[in-house]
């Protein structure tokens, strides 16, 4: 017994040393994502980029129990040991076969074969994204994703401080002929140092030339280096990954209060709990991301579907600042189940899309508020097909008139006030753009059960909340259709 307990301490041993060989310790991982990175056309911590990289890898925010910093500095620091990993999900059953694995997840080995690179020649969406994950560790490898060293070129610098004037360079870029030879050999060998220091273990003076490349940065950048009260707030944005899961828990416990509702016809009271946290976090995190972006977040899809989930979660408390009203029974159910719902299409395509500065033609309040005014509607609109789907199980005769002329208001301003952004920015209020035209149409849809004492079909309940859930399409086809079918100029939102 006393051998196989040492022979288990031993391997234990082991096991805790090749783990300490395979990344940074979490104290110098973190320091590392300290540093700031020319990333995605913006000055951001390296913290986010290692989050993007280990996202666009392995579609989640951590690998294993590794930080995204650890991640990335493990693919950096430790190639050999990270290259045998199966963390690179590979998507289709196509680039699966190529690649001869066995379930979603590759290594970086499996891209190669005796006879050299297995996706030479290959075409298709799959190929192209196992292709583009592949480069993204390969420039990872070579350093080209660290553009760490900010240059400020003191002959064209001026007090007017702007992103122009800045130049960001790799370790293995061709530095300007202009630039100091001592600048020259900090930026060529400084990350060659930390990569010595980090092989022989002592992260006490990785850590120190870490923080000396930091103070580096803020030399250069001067007043434009992002404020500590903005990285701090990235860093913290970096860690809230709870959209998915949230999503989850809302269409459950929708379904759930359904059923207490419909059984009890009441809801109870923790459910107006759920939806405060909810609205809580989704406020939290949306005004987060709008700090660190420097402007409204309502520039994509992932954006205007988490500001759409944050409207329905608040709907029931805007309902109860209505005098002489009292709250629908179904309205918490409803709204429960739709804002997760939301949540879901939100990060379909990806848990969290990057940050990104605003093209100059998307730099207007007025874009804001179209946005937030048509927003606002489809939360409106999806709350009404939802009511007559269950007055259709109920037979309820009830016809959501006023909730109609309050969601066709938003919609009818969004689309004015649209067009008048339109025209500061294009220079012509009405284009005949898909997405123009398909707001037109929901719009016209809509407005004709307002119509009920000339149009008397309306008049009927059960036509009516059929007409709603079909005249519903006409939203999906405006938001998601035009954005993945039609195109267009104003397909990005």
């Amino acid at each position: 017994m006393k051998k196989l307990a040492l022979l288990i301490i031993i391997m234990l041993c082991a096991l805790c040393s090749l783990h300490a060989q395979t990344t940074l310790p979490q104290d110098v991982a973190n320091e590392f994502g300290n540093l700031l990175v020319y990333h995605n056309n913006r000055i951001c911590p390296l913290q986010t980029l290692a989050r993007d990289y280990t996202i666009k890898l392995t579609g989640k925010t951590f690998y294993k129990d590794f930080t995204a910093e650890q991640v990335f500095s493990g693919w950096f620091f430790y190639y050999d040991e990270w290259r045998n990993e199966p963390m690179i999900k590979i998507k289709g059953k196509d680039a699966q076969q190529t690649l001869n694995i066995k379930g979603k997840y590759a290594s970086f080995n499996d891209f190669y074969s005796p006879q050299g690179y297995k996706l030479i020649g290959t075409r298709g969406k799959n190929f192209s994204a196992a292709d583009e994950k592949y480069n993204l560790i390969i420039m990872n490898l070579t350093g080209s994703l660290l553009k760490i060293f900010p240059h400020k070129d003191p002959q064209t610098f001026n007090s007017d401080d702007n992103y122009e004037q800045i130049k960001w360079f790799a370790l293995n870029d061709n530095l300007p002929t202009d630039m100091s030879q001592a600048e020259q050999l900090f930026i060529h060998k400084s990350m060659t140092l930390v990569a010595e220091y980090v092989a022989n273990a002592e992260y006490t003076e990785a850590i120190d030339l870490i923080r000396k490349i930091r103070k580096y940065q803020d030399s250069q950048l001067g007043t434009l280096a992002p404020s500590k009260a903005h990285i701090t707030a990235e860093r913290i944005y970096n860690h809230l990954n709870f959209n998915r899961p949230l999503a989850i828990a809302l269409m459950l416990i929708g379904i759930l209060l359904f059923v207490i509702t419909l059984i009890k016809a009441q809801t109870p009271q923790w459910a107006w709990i759920i939806l405060t946290l909810t609205a809580i976090y989704l406020l939290f995190s949306i005004s987060l991301r709008g700090y660190i972006a420097g402007h409204f977040p309502l520039s994509n899809g992932f954006e205007t579907m988490q500001f759409l989930a944050l409207i329905v979660a608040l709907l029931p408390f805007i309902n109860l600042l209505r005098k002489n009203t009292h709250t629908p029974s179904l309205l918490i159910p409803n709204c429960t189940l739709i804002s997760g719902i939301a949540l879901m299409v939100a990060t379909m395509s990806e848990l969290n899309p990057r940050i990104t500065l605003l093209m100059p033609v998307l730099q207007s309040p007025l874009l804001s508020i179209h946005v937030m005014m048509i927003m606002i509607s489809y939360a409106l609109f999806a709350l009404i097909t939802l009511n007559a789907i269950v007055n259709l199980i109920k037979k309820d005769p009830n016809s959501q008139l006023p909730t109609l002329t309050f969601a066709l208001f938003f919609l009818t301003a969004g689309i004015f006030i649209g067009a008048i952004w339109a025209n500061v920015s294009w220079g012509r209020y009405w284009g005949w753009d898909p997405k123009e035209v398909w707001a037109l149409i929901t719009m016209l849809i809509y407005s004709l059960p307002l119509h009920r004492i000339s149009l008397k079909i309306f008049q009927n309940t059960r036509f009516l909340n059929w007409y709603y859930i079909f005249a519903f399409l006409s939203v999906i086809i405006t938001y998601f259709g035009v954005n993945f079918i039609l195109g267009g100029l104003l397909s990005y939102a």
